[in-house]
């Protein structure tokens, strides 16, 4: 996989992954703090903020939750960011998207697709839920 083929590749997909995101994207804040290590919650302490530009678009319907007694779907999103313009790691809880004043928390480890450090793609629930209720984290409402 790191034959002089494949990093030609490689190298040509990243340039056109930038292209993309560049040309359909939004403008989004990667927030990365620091003390949470569950997904769907947020770090206790804030810690780096870096913009990107990234494609945030709504999650297949069929992949979105129906809860409760309406049985109603919860809105999920899926964002996808050029890997070679993201400085964290987003295979560890911790971090957040936000977008016009909306925190979007992930509710799962960011794929890097293909393996081959291109695409992130980031599985986000719903603008500002988180999975813990407010008096757990002060500050933040659940």
């Amino acid at each position: 996989m790191t034959g002089p083929g494949t990093l030609k590749l490689r190298a040509r997909m990243t340039a056109q992954a930038r292209r993309q995101v560049e040309r359909f994207g939004h403008d989004l804040t990667l927030v990365v703090g620091t003390g949470s290590t569950t997904w769907g919650t947020p770090a206790s302490t804030l810690g780096v903020t870096q913009a990107v530009r990234g494609v945030l678009m709504p999650a297949p319907l069929r992949r979105m939750q129906a809860t409760g007694a309406s049985g109603l779907p919860v809105p999920s999103y899926v964002a996808y960011l050029a890997a070679a313009d993201v400085e964290a790691d987003l295979s560890t809880p911790g971090w957040y998207l936000q977008h016009q004043g909306q925190n979007f928390y992930p509710t799962r480890d960011a794929r890097d697709e293909g393996g081959q450090g291109v695409v992130w793609v980031c599985e986000l629930g719903s603008p500002g839920e988180v999975t813990v209720r407010g008096e757990d984290q002060p500050g933040w409402a659940g």
